[in-house]
């Protein structure tokens, strides 16, 4: 049969045909569609976009063959294959409505290996899935070989599911704290939680922070960056759904305005950062003018923000920063008399630049993120307007070495544009070494000033170099090292135009009974106490017992009791372990 439907309309799937002899002839009104053969077991051929016009148009389409696959199914954590999971694969690139007609299923065995028949060449999605395990996907290239062996999909590796729990607190104000549920944003589905307010989420993959979807009673939502920290196995994380406080946001506009949001997806939404150090949106749904109330809104500074979505995309239309009461209700009023200041990007050259990623913030920060975007062909982007507000802005070229990072930007004005102009300075890159020379394989962050998000992340290669990348002028930017086997003097350290020269140590391990003060442990070499480094941040805790506790440290001789008569020295020696007595 003829798989048939309108691609100018959403929706637009149509009857298939049966095909009689070579082709069939059927009407259809003008306008474009898409069309492909589908046999049974063999799946669908290749899809042929076309227009319909007034005259006759004879259209070819090529039946599809079919082909065989095979892969295992693995744990990620063991690499042990995975009994009995089970795999869909679904063609991409067509409708989605024809996709699902033409799905495929296996069920891996007992090595984890499964095999599939009736695969048509082209792109296919492919889904692992076991109970207790976190979803995997992928996407495979189905192509016509020389042999008719089957082709071979590789491995789908699964993760095993973590337990994150949370409880609700503060909740007097609520009746039902089963009318509470949480999801997480993107993966899996909401789960209530039960009549003392604790739910359970089983993740498999994620990022961190976690980013979870929080559902109230009266139909107010939250989004919420678990920026503190994901909890332990045994943690519970607390979210307070009451409180003292209370904003009130009292929403003006202007009549054009109003006329513009009719038929858009808008909300107005309160985000702040909770005790717990996490990043918190609340959001309510646009119903005209009026005053929003957000209950149990946290910490002293929030941002009030206007968000419209005209189906394609997400914009803040306007931001304002206000200080809470320190308890009780604090009033505020957002007016919006204008749609989003648009942000023209370009180069030195005064061009446009198109494609350039970036997010905006309003400084300081009191949650993730305020507004994000990519500049179009023009090299243009919408942005909320910000009243009053000190914000930076960090981005990057996805194809290309520029790079953004903290750069003040004014979004305060009543021009309908402003103009951002990213002049790079001299090629920037960081030089790694120790005492031997330089360090192969260190991982090195670009981070703001004003934030704690990575903008670049580079390995240094053996000559202890990062690729070098041009860094836009008023840029703020600091850096931070992951080396896993040395010690590092700082927390981070300002980066500067040009070459930055960084030097690390090889590092070892102390063990430091319990009950021993750090102040008694004095390094040789730097002259300083363990207790020193720990003030600085520069002691990691790598282990930890009722016994003792272990520290990762530069190798070197270590005293305990300096100019005491019992002084007891040590040797730290690289990537091993020095114990100091009890």
């Amino acid at each position: 049969m003829i798989l048939l439907g309108r691609s100018d309309l959403p929706g637009g799937d149509l009857p298939a045909l049966e095909i009689a002899g070579q082709g069939v002839t059927h009407e259809l009104p003008s306008g474009r569609f898409h069309a492909a053969v589908a046999i049974e077991g063999r799946g669908a051929g290749p899809v042929v976009t076309f227009e319909v016009e007034t005259e006759p148009l004879a259209v070819e389409l090529e039946c599809p063959e079919s082909l065989a696959a095979r892969g295992r199914v693995l744990d990620y954590d063991t690499g042990k294959p995975i009994n009995g999971a089970t795999v869909l694969l679904e063609p991409s690139l067509i409708p989605a409505a024809w996709a699902r007609q033409l799905q495929v299923n296996a069920q891996a065995d007992v090595t984890g290996t499964f095999e599939v028949e009736g695969l048509a060449a082209g792109t296919w999605r492919v889904v692992g899935s076991q109970p207790g395990y976190g979803e995997t996907e992928t996407m495979a290239t189905v192509e016509m070989g020389e042999s008719r062996s089957p082709i071979d999909l590789g491995s789908i590796e699964l993760p095993s599911l973590v337990a994150v729990r949370f409880r609700l607190v503060q909740h007097t104000s609520w009746d039902d704290l089963t009318e509470f549920s949480i999801s997480h944003t993107h993966v899996g589905e909401r789960v209530a939680f039960d009549s003392e307010g604790e739910a359970t989420l089983h993740l498999g993959w994620y990022d961190i922070p976690l980013y979870l979807k929080l559902y109230f009673p009266d139909g107010k939502d939250s989004v919420i960056y678990l920026d503190g920290g994901v909890p332990g196995p045994e943690d519970v994380h607390q979210i307070s759904v009451g409180g003292k406080r209370r904003l009130d946001v009292d929403l003006r506009m202007t009549s054009d305005i109003e006329s513009r949001l009719e038929g858009l997806n808008t909300w107005i939404n309160v985000s702040y950062r909770s005790v717990n150090g996490d990043a918190n949106k609340l959001g309510a749904k646009y119903a005209g003018e009026q005053t929003y109330s957000f209950e149990a809104v946290q910490g002293n500074d929030v941002i009030a923000s206007l968000e419209v979505n005209d189906g394609t995309i997400t914009t803040m239309w306007k931001s304002q920063r206000v200080r809470l009461e320190p308890e009780g209700v604090t009033s505020m009023t957002l007016f919006i008399d204008s749609p989003p200041i648009e942000v023209l990007v370009v180069d030195a050259k005064n061009e446009p630049i198109a494609g350039f990623v970036c997010e905006v913030r309003q400084v300081p920060a009191t949650t993730s993120w305020l507004a994000g975007g990519t500049s179009d062909e023009a090299g243009r982007m919408p942005f909320a307007r910000v009243p009053e507000s000190e914000c930076s802005l960090s981005g990057y070229l996805p194809e290309g070495d520029l790079v953004a990072v903290d750069i003040p930007i004014d979004l305060s004005p009543a021009e309908a544009t402003c103009r951002l102009s990213l002049a790079p300075v001299e090629p920037t890159f960081v030089e790694v070494s120790a005492a031997d020379g330089p360090v192969r394989g260190i991982y090195v962050e670009w981070i703001g000033v004003h934030s704690a998000t990575a903008y670049v992340s580079d390995e240094t290669d053996e000559h202890g170099l990062t690729p070098p990348r041009r860094l836009v002028l008023s840029s703020r930017a600091r850096i931070e090292l992951l080396a896993e086997d040395y010690w590092v003097p700082f927390r981070s350290a300002e980066l500067k135009p040009g070459r930055n020269a960084l030097e690390i140590y090889p590092s070892g391990r102390v063990e430091v009974p319990s009950g021993m003060a750090l102040e008694r442990v004095y390094s040789d070499e730097f002259g300083v106490t363990l207790f020193d480094w720990l003030q600085e941040g520069l002691l990691e805790r790598v282990d930890a017992n009722e016994r003792a506790t272990t520290y990762r440290v530069p190798v070197g001789p270590y005293v305990v009791d300096r100019e005491e008569p019992a002084e007891i020295r040590v040797l730290v020696q690289r990537s091993r372990k020095a114990v100091l007595p009890g």
